[in-house]
């Protein structure tokens, strides 16, 4: 600052100390700062885009399980049966109210309270069976009961284990990923 001349740039009243000197920052440092930024950007985004399927992996066992609380507590709330049907060949899962009251025709299609599709990256068996499930809750609370197995490609897998004296529905995770 021995150099450097100090001038007052005046502004209602407000003076403002200008340097006469030549500081500044150089081009070269400014293209060295845009780079390693850049390479910060581009480092991120690969860590959020390759961690994208444990993302898609955990919103749908969220889905799954908020689907059969769903079930349950409106089978208690409306004393109706509800049942949660998981389909293997149409990769889809679908929540319907029982129609045994009397009011419709046994081969009359039950319309679907909530059908959603599987992922395709994903992969959702009901645990000791390869084929399609079923899983009822009940007016009273209880449930049919069963553990729906879901896992990703990579080998991360989810239980949703549904309890079947009490119906109620909890998530794990798998101890042994591969």
């Amino acid at each position: 600052m021995q150099n450097a001349k100090l001038k007052n740039f005046k502004i209602f009243n407000f003076q403002f100390p200008i340097f006469n000197s030549q500081s500044g920052f150089t081009l070269i440092e400014l293209i060295i700062v845009l780079l390693i930024i850049g390479i910060a950007f581009g480092v991120v985004g690969i860590a959020v885009y390759s961690g994208g399927s444990f993302f898609e992996l955990n919103t749908f066992v969220k889905n799954v399980s908020a689907t059969l609380g769903y079930a349950r507590s409106h089978a208690v709330t409306e004393k109706k049966t509800y049942s949660f049907i998981l389909w293997k060949d149409n990769r889809a899962f679908g929540l319907y109210i029982d129609s045994s009251d009397g009011n419709r025709d046994k081969d009359e299609e039950q319309p679907a309270v909530i059908y959603k599709d599987i992922p395709p990256a994903l992969e959702a068996v009901l645990k000791n069976k390869t084929d399609d499930f079923k899983i009822d809750f009940f007016p009273q609370g209880n449930s049919s009961g069963g553990t729906i197995e879901i896992r990703d490609q990579k080998g991360k897998t989810f239980f949703i284990i549904v309890n079947k004296i009490t119906g109620r529905v909890e998530v794990k995770k798998s101890q042994n990923e591969k």
